[in-house]
């Protein structure tokens, strides 16, 4: 009988003679005419679905197999299941025999190994694709399908001998902590020993493991692991090891490692990495991401996780390259654009990488089930001890840990779900000016540089743990929300442990991106409107509310005069669509009288980041202006620009705009409007 259940299905299908193409077949549990049944391989099991309505056991009794038959069985004497397999890119022949990277392993086989014609032996599976802070070296590849078994993330040296010197360098990138598992023999303990000490040099927490001090017949990891036969078995033996290593002396720890910088100094060198590659909109932003950097190294001693929402108005605005900074210098950071709940989870329950979510409003368009679990996992993760509970094979229940550090980037389209960004601080992110110049992001150049800063960052984390488990903070932000106190409080902590001008800075940052919201369009509308503003403005230094409307509602080449069933865009709607771009309605004096509107200056910055406005010349001001239906700006006094004018609750200092004597909305009405959407912003 093979061990993957999917050839064991076709083969019963194939003997029962239910015939078919691909993955559709003729179901053996009725007659069947038109190859109703559909069979997946899944990852380790198969999905059977008949369309005409029969029960999976129904198809199953027919073809003579019972419920187990659907899973994958283990495929070698070892113990391992094809998803384990799978996992570390393994592969099973089919004759009891499984290649791993550049060996054939026969677990009863004499010899057990031979090489693959053609493959040289290395280090497999390739360090860059194991996840985690955390990785275990061992000796042999079968070690490491054992070692990925257990849920521990590992690399194999093929053998005591075969070790090279590049592969100490090469293991230790990116890792905070590198445990070596050797076999328990003279050759295997010398081997670790040279092992840890080419691995020490770019890694500054290196132990090494004995599982078994009082042997000296080989004893290895599989050894060790040959009776976890099920779920519960292997996590046992999982957390006895993981708590074995974190019990072990470091390697060379005899020789103090150097003090980590002090708490200020990483948070500037963090900030001056960041500016090098990425343009955020004010100093604010830059510290909010700084702290939440350095949180990453220490946020077991938090007690939450506040979640970054990077925003931008729309694509092309530097959101992805700000994760590639991020995954440079936050701890065991794994960056995706695509992931499920289920994937989530165990990625998470993996190490507790700081994730790197990119494209969330491709994730969340829409609403579907799958949204809704991925929003359930994500609303759990902010807390420690946070779990999610799912159904193991053998019946009972797997509990995942799911609180890391999270970063999720995407177009404001007000598709993430509220219960996220109430635990989120947002960063606003806009697309650079030609004249903003940043350096190219090239991640060779870097790694001297980013092997030191990481080392630092570990020493910190280390040396600082006890202080920011013990932080309470002194006193409450007044201006923003409790929830979202509860997400800045780890940040305060660092900024407060780091003195000077953090703690001051960092409140005043908490404070300015409080204020900070998405819009609920997908990106097309609000463009649009960005566009047509500019021939409504032509020269002009301001426009009221009343007169933007009209020209907006009565364009027939523009959406707005179509919308809310064709009475037109509204003054609540008008203010939603620019404050995607931080565009703010003010008081325009028009004689003595002030009246809602908007002032060009202040939408000079998003057309100069999305659309160039219009050139301005004489010519195309007068045609705009008759189009738009707003007198000639050459006739108008035009406006003074004060700050003044910005504040919508001041009457004074407005700039005088001559009336169009064009009349839609009511300026109560626009009043009201304006301040019922600044109230809940």
């Amino acid at each position: 009988m093979s061990a993957h259940a999917y050839q064991r299905i076709l083969e019963a299908l194939e003997r029962h003679g239910s015939d078919g193409n691909g993955r559709q077949f003729r179901c053996s549990a009725h007659e069947d005419r038109v190859a109703s049944l559909t069979v997946t391989d899944a990852t380790d099991r198969v999905l059977l679905h008949c369309h005409a309505g029969c029960d999976t056991i129904d198809v199953l009794d027919a073809l003579g197999l019972d419920w187990p038959a659907l899973f994958d069985e283990p495929t070698t004497g070892k113990g391992w299941s094809t998803a384990t397999l799978r996992k570390v890119g393994a592969k099973a022949n089919g004759d009891g025999s499984v290649t791993l990277g550049g060996v054939r392993y026969m677990p009863k086989g004499d010899p057990k190994t031979l090489a693959v014609k053609g493959s040289a032996r290395d280090l497999w599976p390739d360090p860059q694709t194991v996840p985690g802070s955390t990785v275990y070296v061992v000796e042999g590849e079968p070690d490491a399908v054992t070692a990925a078994q257990l849920g521990l993330p590992a690399v194999a040296v093929p053998g005591a001998a075969k070790w090279q010197p590049a592969w100490g360098e090469w293991i230790a990138s990116g890792r905070r902590r590198v445990v070596v598992i050797m076999d328990s023999d003279d050759a295997g303990r010398k081997a670790a020993g040279k092992w840890a000490a080419a691995i020490a040099e770019h890694c500054g927490d290196v132990r090494v493991l004995d599982l078994a001090p009082e042997r000296s017949d080989g004893y290895d990891l599989g050894d060790f692991a040959k009776d976890a036969t099920t779920d519960e078995d292997r996590a046992q033996a999982r957390e006895i090891i993981e708590k074995a290593a974190a019990a072990t002396t470091p390697y060379g720890a005899q020789a103090l490692p150097a003090p980590a910088p002090a708490t200020s100094v990483l948070l500037d060198e963090i900030g001056k990495f960041i500016r090098r590659f990425v343009i955020l909109p004010s100093p604010a932003e830059y510290r909010a991401v700084a702290l939440f950097t350095l949180h990453t190294w220490a946020f077991t001693a938090a007690h939450a996780t506040p979640y970054i929402v990077v925003e931008s108005p729309e694509k092309q605005s530097g959101k992805t390259r700000l994760l590639e900074v991020l995954e440079l210098v936050c701890r065991g950071a794994v960056k995706v654009a695509s992931i499920s709940a289920a994937g989530l989870f165990q990625t998470i329950g993996d190490g507790h990488p700081t994730l790197l979510i990119d494209e969330a409003d491709a994730i969340f368009a829409g609403n579907s089930e799958r949204h809704e679990d991925l929003r359930g996992v994500l609303n759990a993760g902010n807390a420690p001890g946070s779990k999610v509970i799912r159904g193991g094979r053998d019946g009972k229940p797997l509990s995942y840990d799911v609180y890391s550090p999270k970063v999720i980037a995407g177009i404001a389209t007000g598709r993430l779900p509220d219960t996220i960004r109430d635990r989120a601080i947002i960063i606003p992110i806009d697309r650079k000016l030609r004249s903003e110049r940043v350096e190219r992001l090239r991640r060779r150049a870097l790694r001297e540089q980013l092997d030191a800063l990481r080392g630092q960052l570990g020493a910190w984390a280390d040396q600082h743990h006890e202080q920011l488990y013990r932080y309470d903070l002194p006193d409450p932000l007044e201006a923003i929300s409790d929830r979202l106190e509860e997400a800045w409080e780890p940040l305060l902590a660092i900024a407060d442990l780091a003195g000077g001008d953090w703690p001051r800075e960092a409140r005043k940052a908490a404070e300015a991106l409080a204020s900070g919201d998405a819009m609920d369009d997908g990106g097309g509308a609000s463009h649009t409107l960005l566009v047509a503003l500019r021939g409504i403005f032509v020269d002009r230094k301001a426009v009221w509310s009343r007169d933007i409307l009209s020209a907006l509602n009565e364009d027939e080449g523009l959406p707005f005069g179509a919308w809310n069933d064709g009475n037109g865009i509204t003054p609540r709607e008008l203010g939603k669509l620019l404050k995607r771009y931080r565009v703010k309605p003010s008081k325009v004096r028009i004689g003595e009288v002030s009246r809602q509107g908007y002032q060009r200056e202040h939408l000079e910055r998003a057309w100069a980041r999305y659309g160039s406005p219009s050139s301005g010349t004489s010519g195309t001001s007068q045609t705009q202006s008759q189009k738009w239906g707003v007198p000639d700006p050459e006739h108008s006094p035009g406006c003074s620009g004060s700050e003044e004018a910005a504040n919508p609750h001041s009457g004074a200092n407005v700039p005088d705009v001559p009336d169009n004597g064009h009349r839609t909305w009511t300026e109560a009405e626009i009043e009201r409007l304006v301040a019922e959407q600044e109230g809940g912003a």
